[in-house]
């Protein structure tokens, strides 16, 4: 009975152990660290996307085109052509699409007028070694007029050419419009 009277004084010294240790803040007890201190958590700045609009709808042709070498011993092509939405649309913008292999890169241009064609133009633009075709779009999959590049041989120019707007080439996943803020795109291709 003794050994009862032992096991149960020790089970009762053993809860009100554990319950002084339950109720003792984890900083207070010894060989227990703090808790660590959260780091401040600042949320990402985002910028604000400027609106546009591209159009379901629009007519649109290249004219012109042509590479030439530049000062810098670089190809630069030069191209123009128009664009123009169908009556009744009110986009604000259009994309001049340059493809590589893998990817087309969007480059957003503003329309000059809604109820005349708007002038699409590039001027001896650095012709990329990387660069498959062009395109005029009224939006990312509406193709109006491409052009293809093919990269010629060794010490040659490349070769510039209308294609269709279904020409594999210019069938591979779009990647993020980019806004143009210079009209002539010097630099966009």
């Amino acid at each position: 009975m003794g050994s009862f009277r032992r096991a149960g004084w020790a089970a009762g010294a053993m809860a009100g152990l554990l319950a002084v240790v339950m109720t003792t803040p984890a900083s207070a007890r010894v060989g227990v660290p703090p808790p660590p201190t959260p780091l401040p958590h600042t949320p990402p700045t985002v910028e604000p996307v400027p609106e546009w609009v591209l159009a379901p709808c629009a007519a649109g042709a290249i004219t012109t085109y042509g590479v030439r070498r530049r000062a810098d011993g670089n190809a630069g092509l030069s191209m123009s052509g128009w664009i123009q939405p169908c009556a009744g649309l009110t986009p604000t913008d259009f994309l001049l699409i340059a493809y590589t292999a893998d990817l087309g890169l969007p480059h957003l241009r503003s329309y000059q007028s809604l109820s005349e064609p708007t002038a699409v133009t590039i001027t001896d633009a650095y012709l990329s070694g990387t660069l498959t075709g062009i395109c005029v779009a009224s939006d990312t999959h509406i193709r109006l007029a491409c052009l293809k590049v093919d990269p010629g041989g060794p010490g040659e120019l490349p070769v510039v050419a209308p294609t269709p707007t279904g020409d594999p080439r210019v069938l591979v996943p779009i990647g993020p419009v980019i806004r143009e803020t210079d009209p002539t795109c010097g630099t966009c291709v």
